[in-house]
């Protein structure tokens, strides 16, 4: 459907959405960035046209200023095993995973793969990661185990800066 969130803003400054992706409920999750934030310590504005908006955010640094190194979505799917692969071009990626478990069902982390937040109280939004670069570009598949319940997620990686200390903030 239509995006529910318009804009996003970090310490005024406006996000970039890399992507969005509806539930099979039609719960919507986005992933959103800035790289190179002029501060950390900034509050996150969000404008939506409609309903109630959840959101967590986190950060990473020392990430390349040609956000994504690749992308992809996964298809909403009701399952007790959930993953997601990605795909890299350059060599010393991490990747990034976020999306929701509609029921909030506790998670269960399979290989490669590190939660990083968790909202069971609201729809069961995550976000995880593979906690480490990985060298040469690689195909790898991050998962979670739980109850049966439904999940859609969107999957990033990002490359090392060249030469530059760089900073990376994410939305979901």
């Amino acid at each position: 459907g239509a995006p529910v969130i318009n804009t996003v803003a970090y310490g005024g400054v406006s996000m970039t959405k890399l992507t969005q992706k509806e539930s099979a409920s039609g719960f919507e999750i986005s992933l959103w960035y800035l790289i190179w934030p002029a501060s950390w310590a900034n509050n996150v504005v969000i404008t939506a046209s409609a309903g109630s908006v959840v959101w967590m955010s986190s950060s990473f640094t020392w990430v390349g200023a040609s956000f994504p190194d690749a992308s992809g979505t996964a298809w909403p799917t009701t399952t007790t095993s959930y993953s997601q692969s990605i795909t890299t071009v350059a060599d010393n990626c991490w990747a990034v995973w976020v999306g929701i478990a509609e029921n909030g069902s506790a998670l269960t982390n399979g290989a490669n793969t590190v939660k990083r937040q968790y909202d069971t109280a609201q729809i069961g939004l995550f976000i995880a990661d593979t906690n480490s670069a990985k060298t040469p570009a690689w195909t790898d598949t991050m998962t979670f185990t739980s109850w049966n319940q439904s999940f859609a997620s969107i999957m990033a990686s990002f490359a090392p800066p060249s030469a530059v200390n760089s900073n990376f903030l994410m939305f979901m």
